[in-house]
Formats: structure tokens, sequence, C-alpha cells
């Protein structure tokens, strides 16, 4: 967690939202450290190069601001808001005190409905994340309130799978994975100045690539807090025991698993094939939607350079298992 986890289920006292530019500008920087910190090395070689390292990572995204601005601090705000909610409703952050989960969202869906009127509702200390973002967006003629509706709308979703253990198919996984890559990927592209209609052209052809790779990765920490990635009819088809599946504690034994480890492989290089194929279609330029070089490229490193080391990191869990077995 970050500097700033003490004061984030606070309710927002006046002076804050006074100061609410700052206060958001504050958190952005926050979050900015906590997702170094999960991405940096671990040990002592880790620990010493942090100070220099960190400040890399904050420059580039001062960067980010002197070349776009707001739109930048749109983008920021909205991520950054985005997984600070995440974060408390997997517990990972603590809830509000005498709330449960169920009163956070909530809270969270009145707030939504509000904004999307143009009204104000009850904020928490994150939610000037939310608020400053759409400001921002509205102040530079630019609108997110949809994306962030659909982003809201595959969380909850999430969250109801997880609640209830409802298994999903594989076509209601894929839509709701493509769902999510095309909200996300079009608030960074109005961010970055990018061509919407022509983002909108190539998003048509998403099979949620971005979000299975993500989930790819972090299967066994969503096993953990119960959540089964794994379509109703691949546990059908490989004879995947649920309740085994979540016994297992660590990649080791989900990969001895044979029916897992098996559905595990061979939806490694079905969903790297479609990456790839995506990959090849978006070209070196993500398919010319930035008339910038710069932009382009950077939009490559922050998107393509994120999701292909998680399939790198998938695929060397199959090699694992391979020479294993």
């Amino acid at each position: 967690m970050g500097f700033a986890t003490r004061y984030l289920t606070k309710r927002v006292p006046p002076l804050l939202r006074y100061f609410a530019g700052t206060t958001a500008l504050f958190l952005i920087i926050d979050e900015v450290w906590t997702v170094f910190r999960e991405r940096s090395e671990e040990g002592m070689r880790g620990f010493i190069s942090l100070p220099l390292r960190f400040l890399k990572y904050f420059v580039c995204t001062l960067i980010v601001f002197a070349l776009f601005g707001r739109n930048a601090f749109v983008a920021l705000s909205l991520f950054a808001w985005f997984r600070r909610v995440d974060n408390v409703v997997d517990g990972d952050t603590p809830l509000p005190e005498r709330w449960n989960v169920h009163q956070y969202r909530f809270q969270k869906n009145i707030l939504l409905s509000a904004i999307a009127r143009g009204a104000s509702g009850d904020l928490l200390v994150e939610d000037i994340l939310l608020v400053k973002g759409v400001e921002t967006a509205r102040y530079q003629g630019v609108t997110v309130l949809d994306e962030i509706a659909d982003i809201w709308d595959v969380m909850e979703w999430g969250c109801t799978r997880q609640e209830t253990g409802h298994l999903a198919s594989r076509s209601e996984l894929l839509f709701q994975t493509a769902k999510q890559d095309r909200a996300v990927l079009r608030v960074m592209v109005k961010a970055c100045r990018g061509n919407i209609e022509r983002f909108d052209e190539i998003a048509g052809g998403f099979t949620g690539s971005f979000t299975r790779a993500d989930w790819l990765d972090d299967m066994l920490e969503d096993i953990q807090q119960g959540i089964i990635n794994v379509p109703r009819e691949a546990i059908s088809e490989y004879h995947v025991d649920i309740a085994q599946v979540l016994l297992c504690r660590n990649w080791d034994e989900l990969m001895q698993y044979s029916p897992f480890a098996s559905w595990y492989r061979d939806e490694v290089r079905q969903s790297r094939d479609e990456w790839r194929e995506m990959c090849a279609r978006l070209g070196e330029d993500f398919a010319g939607i930035f008339s910038s070089k710069i932009v382009s490229t950077g939009f490559m490193r922050i998107t393509i350079g994120k999701v292909e080391p998680q399939f790198e990191r998938a695929a060397a869990r199959m090699t694992e298992l391979s020479n294993s077995s």
C-alpha cells in the first residue's frame, strides 16, 4: 500500500474538497509509487536500486504530463481510482469503518449515477480521483462516462461471480474481457489524442486479450480469492474438479493437477495465438491511431509492453510443466 492509504477510506473533509486538484495529484503520485514498488525487484539489490529506479519512473510520469497535460491527468486519475476501489473490494485495502463490501459498492454505484447526471454525491477520499478526472475530461471536451460505466459493469460482474460461485461460459468471458479492453484503451486513446474512430474500427475485433493475459498471469491469486476464470465448457471438457483447484496453494500444486494444467496449457497457447494475430494487425504504430510517432511508441510500450511479459510468464509455466512430466 502507498503512503496515502491510511486516508483512503475516510470521508472527504471540506478542506480536501477545496484542494481537490492537489489531493488528486497527491493520490496519483501515491499510486505511481505503489505500482512501481509492486513491479520492482525483490531482495537487497532491488532495495538498493529502488530510489533511482523510482525517480526514473516518476520522471516518465512527469513527461507524460508535460506531453498531454490535462488529458494525461484524466487517464491517470481514473486509473488510480479504479485500482484503489478494486483493492478495497478485493480486501487488499481496509473498508471504511463499520462498512461492508456491499455498502462500499453501493456507494460507488450511487456516486457514478450522480456523476452521470452532472450531480455530486457523498465522497470518500479516493473518489476525488473520479470526480476530478471526469471534470477535467469535460473541460477538455472529452466524454469518458460510457467507458467508466463499462469498466464498472465488468467489475460488478466479477464481484457477482465471486459471491455466487457462477461459472461463466466461454462466450460470456470473451464478451466481458473484450468489453473491458475496449473501455480501458478507449480512455487512453482519448487521453493521448488519438483517432477514436480508427480505434473503434480496430477494437471491433478485440477478443479480450489484454484482460485475459492478466487473468492467466494472476490465475493463482484469483483462485485464492475464489474467482474461477475457467470457462464452464472447459471444466466439463477437461474434467476439472473446481473443489480441488480451490485447494491449491501455489503454482506447483496447480500445475501438478493434470486436468487444470492441460486446460491452462491449451488456453495459454490459444490466447497467445490470438494475441499475436492482434499485434500483427496493430503493427508497430498501433494501427496508425496516433499522428505522432513518439506517442505511438509510448502507447505501445504501456499497452503491448505490459501484456507481452504476462504471456511470457504463462508460457514459462507451461515449459516448466513439460520439463517436469
